[in-house]
């Protein structure tokens, strides 16, 4: 009787921590350059689903986030907290006025210049598209908005994100 309550006890915890991992972990693939840096294109990260739903969201956090307008989960760096007033300058991110620095801030974050069709703007002597660095100011974050890019600054979507989108924080 010792031997099969011993095996019982062990398939229980096996479930119980296979729920646990579950319920708490989720794996996404990680699609694009945009974390390149971080992530690498076609890498499988871990997400926490449960620690952002329990402690503070902090600036430099890496979270996984639905959009309903692509119907698909982005991941990105938190920069923007609520209440803080996001601006791009030449290229800079701005917090509150204050330059903000990280490892990832070397790179200026632009744009593609396009002409009147939609094509691409190219530099005759180069070949190359032409770029032009970012200026832009967001309205003061609200509660529960967070303002995120991912870490290749230079190609990676921006913009603010709602708490509630977050799926979790990439480990």
């Amino acid at each position: 009787m010792n031997f099969k309550n011993k095996y019982f006890r062990l398939l229980v915890l096996l479930l119980v921590f296979g729920v646990i991992i579950n319920v708490g972990y989720k794996k996404f693939k990680v699609v694009g350059g945009s974390m390149e840096g971080s992530y690498a294109d076609g890498e499988t990260v871990v997400v926490d689903k449960t620690t952002h739903k329990m402690n503070q969201i902090k600036r430099g956090d890496v979270v996984v986030f639905y959009s309903k307008e692509d119907d698909e989960f982005f991941i990105k760096r938190i920069i923007g907290l609520p209440n803080e007033v996001i601006e791009v300058i030449d290229g800079s991110i701005y917090i509150d006025g204050v330059l903000h620095r990280d490892k990832f801030s070397h790179q200026k974050i632009r744009v593609l210049l396009v002409g009147i069709s939609g094509i691409a703007l190219i530099n005759p002597s180069t070949g190359k598209p032409i770029y032009e660095n970012e200026n832009v100011k967001f309205p003061r974050l609200k509660e529960g908005e967070y303002w995120v890019i991912g870490d290749s600054r230079s190609d990676s979507w921006y913009g603010v994100i709602y708490k509630d989108s977050i799926e979790g924080e990439a480990k």
